[in-house]
């Protein structure tokens, strides 16, 4: 017991040894003065929005010649370029080349937003203007978005006379905070953290197998918990939902969803209690982790026999009605590429077959997952995957038709998201 306190002991101080030399790292860097004097001239001037006296520096640097062109990021969308020109009143600015940027809400928007307005104007090198504390963490963003872009940093520097020492060390350690979760983000793997994350936990919750159905369900949402935690904080990515309105009350129904990703598969156990997901039974042969999907009581069905697998859905279908889940299925049948169109992956009449034998309503669930979480894709993009349910599709068509206006509806709603 000694032994394991002192390791803890020895363990809590090496990190916070490694806290302390990584902080006064960065408040060194933050707060050392750098001049861009010696840098004549740049292609353009980039402001970042959200501190005091940024935009004015940025104008000084472009009415006294440094770039011919000058965009400001982040910029309120009730604000345009006359309002910032009405609180100059420096040297008399150029006639053109100003530029505002509205869709920036942090950091890592101004750096793609920034990227995108480099790339369309061709800018090779540009000065940086935000604030002092705020310059490592946007030069990170930067080399990631604008890796071939020189860029010269010139920070803004704050006055501490107006904080007092307490308010600027806070403001520092928060600063330092977000920079170390950037670089972890920068270099985080998710294809692997997601392998190994899903293979630790189903060794540590192997005896959880032999829980009740509901400690099944506990078990799946804590691990979902987790990827979700690791998705928002370091990706940056998150998700929306919308049309929740559109699903029944109560009872059973069907969700026809699109399959970009499996972003949608992991999400689905939040969006819904306890769903009954249609899924292929080679699944259920995983080891350890095919042992916890059969415990949710999915509909497995063997796809290599058309015959057999449309039997399996509809007496699945009826099993689960019985016990008022929800059933989602992925009427395409497999992961569809943004770049793949319905005549390469087609509609099955299966979830048509479905409702014409249970009566349950259809509600389709368009979804833009594949723009952030790629069919095949190492890399992933940060932002807002939305996830939108629409109107239900009564059971009063013939399944051809249930399955065109089904298409209709999903593919529509899918390109309007993208």
């Amino acid at each position: 017991m000694k032994k394991l306190g002192l390791t803890l002991l020895l363990f809590s101080m090496t990190t916070l040894m490694i806290w302390c030399a990584g902080f006064l790292w960065f408040s060194t860097i933050a707060t050392t003065e750098q001049s861009t004097a010696h840098i004549p001239k740049a292609d353009a001037i980039i402001v970042l929005t959200g501190g005091k006296g940024r935009i004015d520096e940025g104008f000084y640097l472009f009415a006294t010649n440094r770039a011919p062109n000058l965009f400001i990021s982040g910029v309120n969308k009730d604000v345009t370029i006359d309002t910032l020109l009405h609180h100059w009143d420096g040297t008399p600015l150029p006639d053109c080349c100003i530029e505002i940027g509205y869709a920036a809400t942090n950091t890592m928007g101004n750096a793609q937003e920034s990227a995108d307005w480099l790339k369309q104007n061709n800018i090779k090198s540009v000065f940086l203007v935000t604030s002092d504390y705020h310059m490592p963490r946007s030069l990170m963003e930067f080399s990631f978005t604008a890796p071939k872009t020189k860029i010269y940093p010139h920070p803004v520097f704050t006055d501490r006379t107006e904080k007092s020492g307490y308010d600027y060390t806070k403001l520092l350690i928060g600063e330092y905070h977000k920079t170390i979760l950037t670089y972890l983000r920068h270099i985080f793997d998710p294809n692997l953290c997601f392998y190994v994350i899903t293979a630790m936990m189903c060794v540590v919750f192997l005896p959880a197998v032999l829980l009740p159905k509901r400690g099944i369900l506990w078990v799946a949402r804590f691990y979902l918990r987790v990827m979700y935690f690791l998705e928002r904080h370091i990706l940056k990515l998150d998700y929306e939902v919308r049309g929740l309105e559109h699903l029944p009350k109560d009872g059973s129904f069907l969700i026809a969803a699109k399959h970009q990703s499996t972003y949608e598969t992991l999400k689905l156990h939040f969006i819904f209690d306890d769903p009954a997901i249609i899924l292929k039974k080679e699944l259920l042969k995983i080891p350890v982790w095919g042992w916890f999907l059969w415990r949710t009581d999915p509909i497995a069905i063997n796809r290599s026999n058309r015959k057999k697998a449309s039997k399996q859905i509809i007496d699945g279908a009826k099993r689960i009605m019985t016990q008022n889940r929800p059933i989602i299925i992925f009427p395409q049948g497999t992961r569809v590429r943004l770049d793949q169109d319905t005549k390469e992956k087609p509609y099955k009449i299966g979830i048509a077959r479905m409702q014409e034998a249970t009566g349950m309503p259809i509600v389709p669930l368009a979804l833009n997952t594949g723009k952030f979480w790629p069919r095949n894709h190492w890399l992933k993009q940060p932002g807002t995957v939305i996830f939108e349910f629409l109107p239900p599709i009564e059971n009063n068509h013939p399944p051809e038709e249930t399955v065109k206006i089904l298409e209709e509806q999903i593919e529509t709603a899918c390109k309007n998201l993208l």
